[in-house]
């Protein structure tokens, strides 16, 4: 079930939203960015089985920092919803997360879309949740003339236990940096890559606490790891490892 899916493992400012967009250019993958940082942490993953009308209205909910964000009258990469005078939702709207960052991606007509991704979700019978998504995002791939899907999100090493338990036959990127080059990566959204503990005080170079997580998580397979060399974008150099640095 899991033969054409991949996650990307990342710990944040490592290249990976790049690395997705350039892979969403290839006619046979649907690159599915955001999707799972954005839900309800405390509903996403739930360790019994659910009815697909409950994973429906999680890949419903808005993102509460989105609204809070929109409602400001700020903007961030990640919300990709064109607002547009024909679109469902204005700026002054809670925007269903699935919305968000990641059907905007895909197609001009996000809506349509996202209604079609619903009822699919609503008519499914109780199962384990890994199954609905499995489906969903099979069906997404397919719908869009792609044969393999991937998943991308923020920061997921953090639950990377959980996308392994969920998918355990997945292929995982492992896309980490250097941090003192992280560090001194511009960064639009005014943070810094060093509050994820890459190459702090007592830590060797290019590794952090989340490079060390992978490891302990997947001891038995090693995921593909690359490491991303520049420091400007402008020179980014992305170049397979076959060991983490």
């Amino acid at each position: 079930a899991d033969a054409g899916s991949w996650q990307h493992a990342r710990t944040g400012r490592r290249g990976s939203q790049h690395l997705s967009l350039m892979l969403a250019d290839h006619a046979e993958v649907v690159s599915l960015n955001e999707l799972f940082t954005g839900l309800d942490w405390g509903r996403r993953f739930p360790a019994d089985p659910v009815d697909g009308p409950t994973v429906a209205d999680v890949v419903s909910t808005p993102n509460h920092v989105v609204t809070q964000v929109l409602s400001r009258g700020y903007d961030a990469e990640e919300i990709q919803y064109r607002f547009g005078p024909d679109d469902r939702y204005s700026r002054a709207d809670p925007v269903p997360w699935l919305l968000v960052s990641t059907l905007s991606r895909l197609v001009d007509d996000a809506d349509a879309l996202f209604d079609e991704c619903v009822e699919r979700l609503r008519a499914r019978p109780v199962a384990p949740v890994d199954d609905h998504y499995r489906d969903l995002f099979a069906w997404l791939a397919g719908r869009l003339g792609g044969s393999v899907w991937i998943e991308r999100s923020g920061s997921s090493v953090d639950y990377l236990g959980d996308l392994v338990r969920l998918f355990p036959c997945a292929r995982f990127v492992h896309l980490h940096r250097d941090g003192r080059e992280a560090v001194r990566a511009p960064d639009p959204g005014g943070n810094r890559a060093g509050r994820t503990g890459s190459g702090g005080p007592g830590q060797e170079p290019g590794r952090s606490r989340r490079d060390r997580s992978v490891e302990q998580i997947l001891p038995d397979r090693r995921p593909l790891h690359y490491r991303l060399a520049a420091i400007q974008p402008q020179r980014a150099e992305v170049r397979k490892d076959g060991r983490l640095a």
